[in-house]
């Protein structure tokens, strides 16, 4: 079974990228096929590759690539009622 992750943040490597990578280790182990997607180029793109992870970049707008919660701003809040 194929599993997209969208890597969000492509232009450094902290814990949530650890953390992801260590999550689709784990993945491949019990039979996923792990594809990762980001918004652009950096070193988290070529750590996946390094790991022998399936890539591709898929350009957004510039927001997208932009440190500083960029792409949440852009996604609808959500209110309890």
């Amino acid at each position: 079974m194929r599993a997209l992750f969208f890597g969000d943040v492509p232009h450094r490597i902290a814990g949530g990228q650890k953390s992801l990578l260590t999550a689709i280790a784990a993945a491949r182990d019990v039979g996923l096929d792990p594809v990762m997607v980001f918004p652009g180029p950096g070193a988290f793109v070529e750590k996946c590759r390094a790991a022998d992870l399936r890539v591709h970049i898929l350009e957004g707008p510039p927001s997208f690539t932009l440190f500083g919660k960029a792409l949440l701003r852009k996604s609808k809040s959500i209110s309890s009622a």
